[in-house]
């Protein structure tokens, strides 16, 4: 029996290892961008990162869209990096669709993925992202037309809001 034990236990590391290894390779890939937006009260509010310096933001009004940036110091830039990376863990919708109470996130990086979110019970990653996009907001500055902020493939901007 000792003898089988011995023999299991690098076994069973070994295959514990294997799956961690590659549950890390899946979800390891780099970020390049990601837009979080939400129905707020008919505003549609967007805002963006490609982890620069400097998110945007956009919201959309029945009539408008306006355009605003912020620029990250480099502490907020790898704080919101490493949230955005947080959240390829959590689990993923089919598509981007925006819905009453909460937001919903594309996030690229080696493919395209979507998450939504309740503003009644976020998670401590997705209140933490909340959070700090909120200080940010706080600085934005009015901004032209931000051409590509919609450049995610097979992503469409949400329609503007119907007064």
């Amino acid at each position: 029996m000792t003898m089988c034990k011995r023999r299991c236990l690098p076994s069973i590391l070994s295959f514990v290892s294997a799956l961690l290894m590659l549950s890390c390779a899946k979800d390891n890939s780099q970020v390049k961008q990601f837009i979080i937006s939400s129905n707020e009260d008919g505003v549609i509010c967007s805002a963006k990162c490609t982890f620069n310096d400097t998110l945007f933001y956009e919201n959309r009004f029945p009539d408008s869209t306006l355009y605003y940036y912020a620029v990250l110091t480099q502490k907020q830039n790898q704080k919101l990096r490493q949230l955005i990376q947080k959240l390829k863990v959590e689990k993923t919708v089919p598509k981007f669709e925006l819905h009453p109470g909460g937001p919903a996130f594309v996030v690229e990086s080696d493919d395209v993925r979507f998450y939504e979110e309740s503003y009644t019970l976020p998670s401590s990653n997705t209140k933490n992202i909340l959070t700090l996009i909120t200080e940010v907001s706080h600085k934005m500055e009015d901004y032209k037309k931000v051409e590509d902020f919609w450049n995610i493939d097979g992503v469409a901007a949400p329609e503007s809001p119907i007064e």
